[in-house]
């Protein structure tokens, strides 16, 4: 009984830290990845997470590459922020992942243009029933949450960017499930999830608490129990009591009743037999306690990056540090308060100094070519002046820009004209969090048990009992007094980054400054909760490049038309796809983010029925400073000469863009929501749970109404500017002030059904719609910058040589229309429809069999248009724009097996395998940039596998307590023996999953710059050629053969993400022991290492026609990695 109880307690002290990662209905690539990039930051995401306006931390975040599928993994700050290094441009899926929480995801876009990307996620309280499931689905992937989500989590809860970090053993969540302990974080709030399209977030207003403290408390309590025995009667209350919120697996849910707390409070109990009252006798609640950890991670424990071009190198000398200290309890000023049970304080210091390994490979002209000399190449070049063919391929006088430019591009120091350039380094990163929160209880009633919420774990059990009581028809009166407590807390958040290149000479910084501050009233009455929630987030990001503010390059190197601005002073982006890697510099950038919300919620149970219902209303504010492309983009595709590069030195571009304002924005919006649930028992063997949510989101205006649209005519026959709140030209439409207008009909249903027809057996089936809440800021942000208060132009020279690196803008048509991006004014918010259906069966005592079902159906995607005519020409009086309008869909089916062994004898075991199949033609979820369709006047061809389509994935994990030490078989006596060989565990996960779909691209077309876009176009299938190969490998993925450039004037019939890419083969494994040193103090340490057996998991592919490496791997994952962590918890 006494090692059930240990069990059962570990098992609540890791999944409330945010440890055991649940997994969601649909099927996601697990959070089994590597611990940290293999290269320095290409970009940062950063972000915070929260319930409601209360940050959460401990939180497993995730970052997916929607094209390639890598996966990067941190886990949030005691404030709720995080910060993810990315080491590809890409479109990310970033995924926050916590115990008792619905999942919740955002889209994030990082290419050249924006290396950062600003990730504010809400997560919404499950409902018992939905937390059932999860828990089983946890069990499936408990190692995959303890090793890669788990990892990325430092002992106190909190982990950086790019590194891992390990916590305490996971035990079987099952244990938990029955264990009818209040979960963490309950409040009254609903649940609003909003399921990501191309950038969505929920809202919500839940409560927080904090992982360290909670595990300090946790661990006090099976020290407690490994020294007197059985529970004692212990309760155990995070702050919450509270009713069952909406739905069941897909459909989501709306949250339940109660107010949540940071930390956990315990009250010694009548003890079990034999027991006495042990419960926690020992505990002083007024003697602060804390906890304090250091992790280390580095290149002395990492294995070398996989070698891309097959020869061996060296690793870059790098180190990771991760340390921090957590202190609470009550405050207690001498001769002046005395806090007692009834006002706490609480405060934490994280900081992380180190950096993060660089490897990256690139394709850079010789040195021979760098002088003009292309005598070795098959192509034939000309004199772009004189059309006549150059004696021996030499260029004898090259541009004088381009001279001066090519002191950036590298020469390179690899033999071969493909992957010629390494370039290994370190980029450093540092990181400072500091955290203070206060709790005060009125009452006394409130005691320690209700400090932080709706009445605490009494209140929750005398809750429950009247629910019951009610149903049998013995309700008592309920007791009118009111209960009310209050909290608040600030937090600060600062992140230091080295911005690395792939061209030494080029790079940056990033600092990112967040603070948030908040406030809460919690008020209970009988069976009513009413929590009252205020929220201030500030968030501030700034770029800058090596240039930024101090040299002019530009204007030295005599390139004329970009901006003059000293916050824009940089390098232009010179792409001479696909031939060789461009040069792209970070585009300096400033960006502040506000949000103040109110949120007030409320729940009563009444007989069978647990209501819940509230709302919010929020004030966003958007500052903006510097265009993404202010020092242009050259485009060399060798329509000049006859090779990109050689156009180069020519300093003949083809195709050139710019956007610059002089000018900050200033967006805002105010947004609200209201909803009702009712979690209803319709039976005893039958729960409902019944929905509405109404959001109203609207698209942001600008304080000085300097936004701008085109007004398009029928057919896209002609387009001209309009402002906020004027009439179009063209067609007479009245534009609202937010040039789009607003989605006023998004109601959310929710249906969850529960169901046990047998003793053994349990049915499950949901259905919800969810929102994508997001999209506007990437909408306002585009409309921005656009003439006449920007300069803004994309320019085709109309001949070979009519632009040049000196005056790249030269041959633009006065008087033309030169915005370069529209929005269809009737945009609608995308949606999406998830339904699933699970059957449950216990086989055996500890042994569950889970079948599941999940569909979902996307609605009103983003497409992005290149428009052309009938006759695929050009708009006359117009350079090139996209256009971007909803009319995208997609579709998923997924099944699922599961099989979980709980634990027993200190062993589980546990296997999920995923089947699934996701098809779209959004440009918004493909790729790794957002994808310009092919062809605008067949927007049907767009409609292929999804980028992030995995048919195959097979899940396994395993934790072991070894049999030796205190209360286990062996070695039990307290010898110096079970000293040194008891308390140690293994744990680990096992991933085998098919590969991501890649879309073959062509670069560098001239029908495709000259309608503003590049890569878009696709090749033409040679007929009965197979796109596989039959041992693909690192320099031949995929029959190149198969693939031929279509006649000019032609889209070719290769269709979207055809190709698929390489699979994932990855063993984890952590070991760790505990020792107590004293009565209240323990030392815990942690070995943790990913990819255990160095197994090199191809990442990306290149499918770009004509590249030097068309068909070879050009990515891989991370190889073994390990951290090390120690905590001292007194």
């Amino acid at each position: 009984m006494r090692g059930f109880s240990t069990r059962l307690v570990c098992t609540l002290w890791l999944s409330l830290s945010g440890i055991i990662v649940g997994q969601e209905a649909t099927p996601a690539p697990s959070p089994s990845v590597s611990a940290s990039p293999a290269t320095a930051p290409f970009g940062i995401i950063t972000g915070t997470v929260k319930s409601g306006n209360l940050p959460l931390p401990g939180v497993t975040v995730t970052a997916s590459n929607t094209l390639t599928g890598k996966k990067y993994v941190t886990s949030t700050e005691v404030d709720g922020s995080f910060k993810l290094e990315v080491g590809a441009k890409g479109r990310y899926v970033v995924r926050a992942e916590f115990s008792a929480f619905a999942p919740v995801t955002q889209e994030i876009l990082i290419n050249a243009d924006n290396r950062t990307g600003q990730a504010d996620l809400s997560m919404t309280l499950m409902s018992r029933a939905q937390r059932a499931e999860q828990q089983q689905q946890q069990q499936a992937q408990q190692a995959a949450g303890r090793m890669a989500g788990l990892q990325q989590l430092a002992l106190s809860g909190v982990a950086g960017a790019g590194g891992a970090s390990t916590a305490g053993p996971a035990v079987d969540t099952n244990s938990l499930a029955n264990s009818g302990l209040p979960n963490a974080g309950l409040a009254a709030e609903g649940g609003n999830e909003s399921v990501a399209v191309s950038g969505a977030m929920g809202r919500n207003d839940q409560p927080s608490f904090d992982p360290g403290e909670m595990q300090d408390r946790m661990a006090e309590i099976r020290d407690q129990m490994a020294r007197g025995g059985g529970n004692g009667g212990n309760t155990i209350s995070f702050g919450g009591g509270g009713f069952g919120g909406g739905g069941f697996g897909g459909g989501g849910a709306f949250g339940g009743g109660g107010a949540g707390g940071p930390m956990v409070f315990i009250m010694g109990g009548p003890g079990g037999p034999g027991g006495g009252g042990r419960g926690a006798r020992n505990f002083n609640i007024n003697r602060p306690h804390g906890s304090i950890f250091y992790n280390y991670g580095g290149s002395a424990l990492d294995a070398a990056p996989y070698s891309l071009n097959g020869v061996p190198s060296d690793k870059a000398d790098y180190s990771q540090n991760r340390f921090g200290i957590t202190m609470g309890g009550p405050l207690n000023i001498p001769h002046i308060y005395k806090g007692g049970t009834k006002t706490f304080l609480f405060g934490s210091y994280i900081g992380t100094r180190g950096n993060n390994p660089y490897d990256v490979f690139s394709t850079v002209p010789t040195n021979a070519e760098r002088a003009g000399n292309f005598s070795d190449s098959s192509v034939q070049l000309k004199d772009p002046t004189t059309g006549l063919p150059l004696a021996n391929n030499t260029i004898t006088s090259i541009n004088p820009v381009a001279a001066q430019l090519l002191q950036f591009i590298p020469a390179p120091n690899l033999p071969g004209t493909s992957r010629n350039f390494h370039f290994v380094s370190a980029s450093q990163s540092n990181t400072d969090t500091m955290f203070l929160r206060f709790n005060h209880s009125f009452g006394a009633d409130q005691g320690m048990m209700g400090m932080f919420g709706a009445g605490g774990a009494r209140r929750q059990q005398r809750q429950q009992q009247r629910q019951e009581q009610q149903q049998a028809g013995d309700q008592k009166k309920t007791p009118s007094k009111w209960s009310q407590s209050i909290n608040g807390g600030f937090s600060y958040n600062n992140i230091r980054t080295q911005l690395l290149n792939p061209f030494p000479a080029l790079g940056g910084n990033l600092s990112t400054n967040n603070l948030n501050a908040n406030f809460g009233h919690n008020a209970v009455r009988g069976l009513f909760i009413n929590n009252l929630r205020f929220n201030y987030n500030h968030a501030q990001t700034a770029i800058a490049n090596h240039f930024t503010n101090v040299n002019n390059i530009q204007g030295q190197l005599g390139i004329n038309g970009v901006s003059t601005n000293p916050s824009d002073f940089g390098l232009p982006t010179l792409v001479f796809a696909p031939q060789f890697s461009s040069l792209s510099d970070a585009p300096a950038q400033f960006r502040t983010n506000q949000n103040f919300t109110i949120n007030d919620s409320m729940s009563l149970t009444h007989g069978k029925h647990g209501w819940t219902w509230g709302g919010d209303f929020r004030h966003q504010l958007l500052d903006v400073s510097n265009a993404s492309n202010a020092r242009g983009t050259f485009n060399f595709n060798g329509s000049a000469s006859g090779l990109p590069f050689a156009d180069f030195l020519f300093g003949f571009p083809r195709q050139t863009s710019i956007q610059f304002g002089a000018e900050n924005y200033h967006f805002h919006a105010n947004s609200f929501n209201l909803f009702i649930q009712d979690n209803w028992r319709a039976g005893k063997n039958l729960t409902l749970n019944l929905g509405l949510r109404y959001e109203y989101t609207p698209p942001f205006t600008e304080a000085n109404n300097r936004i701008v649209n085109l007004d398009v005519a029928p057919g896209f026959a002609a387009v001209a500017p309009v402002l906020p709140d004027q009439r179009g030209s063209l067609t007479g439409l009245r534009y609202p002030d937010t040039l789009v207008k607003p989605d006023r009909n998004n109601f959310a249903p929710r249906l969850g059904i529960a169901w046990k027809p047998l003793s053994k057996t349990v049915v499950r089936a949901g259905y919800g719609i969810n929102y994508n809440l997001g999209q506007y800021t990437q909408l306002v942000t585009q409309l921005a910058f656009q003439p006449p208060f920007a300069v803004t132009q994309t320019v085709i020279a109309p001949a070979p040589t009519s632009l040049t690196l000196q005056n790249p803008f030269a041959a633009a048509t006065p008087g033309a229309t030169t915005n370069n991006y529209a929005v269809d004014p009737s945009y609608v918010l995308a949606y999406v429809q998830t339904w699933n259906l699970n059957v449950q069966q216990e086989v055996k005592g500890d042994v569950t069999i889970n079948i599941g079902y999940t569909g979902s159906k996307g609605t009103h995607l983003d497409i992005v248009r290149a428009p052309v005519l009938d006759n695929a020409a050009l708009l006359a009086g117009a350079q090139a724009f996209q256009f971007e309008s909803s009319n995208g869909s997609s579709i998923l089916h997924a099944g699922s097996l599961r099989v979980r062994k709980r634990m027993r004898h200190g062993l589980s075991l546990g296997g999920t395998y995923t089947y699934s199949r996701s098809i779209d033609n959004a440009s918004s979820i493909g790729g790794g940039a957002v994808v310009v369709a092919q062809n605008d006047l067949d927007l049907a061809a767009e409609r292929g596998l999804s980028s992030f389509d995995q048919r195959h994935r097979f899940t396994a994990d395993y934790y072991y307590d070894l049999p030796f030490g205190k209360e286990r078989k062996w070695l039990n006596n307290g010898s110096w023996a079970t000293k040194l060989l008891g308390g140690y565990y293994f744990s680990g996960n096992l991933t085998i999953a098919s590969g991501f779909p890649f879309s073959p691209r062509i670069f560098g077309g001239l029908g495709d710059l000259a309608r503003g876009a590049n890569g878009s176009l696709r090749p033409d299938i040679v007929p009965g050629q197979s796109i596989t190969v039959g041992d693909p490998g690192l320099f031949q993925w995929f029959n190149t053969a198969a693939f031929f450039t279509p006649p000019a004037g032609q889209f070719g019939d290769a269709g979207r993400n055809i190709i698929i890419g390489p699979g994932t083969v990855s063993l984890d494994l952590s070991v760790g022991k505990s020792i107590q040193l004293k009565e209240m103090q323990r030392l815990d340490v942690r070995l943790s290492a990913t990819n255990v057996f160095n197994h090199a998991n191809f990442s990306a592919i290149d499918t770009t026609l004509g590249s030097p490496t068309f068909g070879q791997v050009i990515s891989a994952g991370s190889m073994r990695k390990a951290q090390i962590t120690t905590r001292y918890n007194f």
